[in-house]
């Protein structure tokens, strides 16, 4: 074969390779996207599943105060009446103790000691059609899948940075006798974790930082995580996590997913008047201006996030795990009124028409979002 066919072998065969490479990537980005929703179906099965043991016909009821929700919520949870199978209603209170409406008709359902009841929020939220956590560390998930002994954690997480430069010296020592030496510095702490011991080997002392780590973790905080399971045992979610682990995580752990506008666009249905009408027009263009403010958001060009968008209209800044019970909805509103406004308890948002310009719109849509005191009657 001459150079000329050579050259053109090789750069064909390059070409190819190169095809290969980005048909093997598309594939494998094709599985993912479709591991995700069957992931987020299987989770929205599981967890109506679990949902059937709710009775409508009951109801336990939750009276919050936006300045002090914890506290509001220890109280439900603790009546005596309390049973997690009851349907929740929640009656918000403003700072002078109106009511602002109860959360049963629709939307998401959201909402002894703190761990228990963390736990137990945790599962009724999800089950009663709220909103999922995401903020939980993937080991501590680990944890109530597997069982904490079963978890290695990072030492550089812990938060306790007197502690954590021992155990890097302990971790990093070069030779015995500088690791004999990080030990003895830290003696008192691997003494109340129950790891301290004669270290012989440098493969010895990497073992005793594990240890020491899943201790502070785990170890002296066994008690308040044996509570925290037991209450998200409630209405059998414990269960069904350790079952589907796959399932459940990513409505579990914290991740750096973000919504985007479309999605939240799709998650609306626009309430419209009859083709050809004024209204309809009018109807028409807030639309878009409605949109381009989604889009905005997404592109940080808005002085809120699209999450802060949906909690504004829905009370919950990410949608429920069970999917909605009552789905979100565009009204519009024909007054004078420059700014939007919510109800949470229907997931409805109305928007203002009276606005000439879009940047008075998103000014105003900015506006109302900063200012909204909380969920309820916004």
């Amino acid at each position: 074969m001459g150079k000329c066919g050579s050259e053109g072998f090789s750069k064909s065969f390059t070409i190819l390779l190169n095809y290969y490479y980005f048909l093997v990537g598309r594939i494998l980005l094709y599985f993912l996207y479709v591991n995700i929703y069957l992931f987020s179906l299987l989770l929205e099965d599981i967890l109506g599943n679990l949902a059937k043991a709710i009775n409508d016909e009951e109801i336990s009821i939750f009276n919050i105060n936006r300045f002090t929700v914890w506290e509001g919520a220890l109280r439900g949870f603790r009546r005596n009446t309390y049973s997690p199978t009851k349907r929740i209603s929640v009656k918000f209170t403003d700072d002078v103790g109106h009511s602002e409406g109860a959360v049963d008709i629709g939307g998401p359902r959201r909402e002894s000691d703190d761990y228990f009841i963390a736990g137990r929020a945790i599962a009724v939220s999800l089950v009663h059609g709220g909103p999922p956590p995401r903020f939980l560390a993937t080991e501590l998930y680990d944890a109530l899948v597997r069982g904490p002994e079963n978890v290695t954690c990072d030492f550089q997480k812990i938060p306790d940075e007197d502690l954590k430069s021992k155990l890097e010296k302990i971790a990093d020592a070069q030779s015995l006798e500088a690791a004999v030496d990080a030990v003895l510095m830290s003696q008192d702490f691997l003494s109340l974790a129950g790891c301290l011991r004669h270290v012989t080997s440098l493969e010895g002392h990497k073992q005793l930082v594990k240890e020491a780590t899943n201790w502070y973790f785990f170890g002296r905080t066994s008690s308040a995580f044996e509570r925290f399971k037991l209450g998200l045992s409630t209405l059998g979610v414990l269960d069904a996590i350790r079952k589907f682990p796959q399932a459940f995580q990513p409505a579990f752990c914290h991740t750096e997913t973000k919504l985007t506008s479309q999605e939240i666009d799709q998650m609306f249905s626009i309430v419209l008047e009859s083709q050809g009408s004024n209204k309809r027009q009018t109807q028409s263009k807030v639309t878009g201006w409605w949109r381009d403010y989604l889009i905005d958001a997404q592109e940080e060009e808005t002085g809120v996030s699209l999450g802060e968008i949906l909690a504004f209209a829905t009370g919950t800044d990410y949608p429920p795990a069970l999917g909605w019970e009552t789905k979100p909805s565009i009204e519009f509103i024909y007054s004078s009124d420059l700014f939007p406004t919510a109800n949470t308890c229907a997931n409805v948002l109305r928007l203002p028409t009276v606005h000439k310009e879009y940047e008075d719109f998103k000014k105003n849509m900015d506006f109302a979002i900063q200012n909204s005191p909380g969920s309820g009657q916004a």
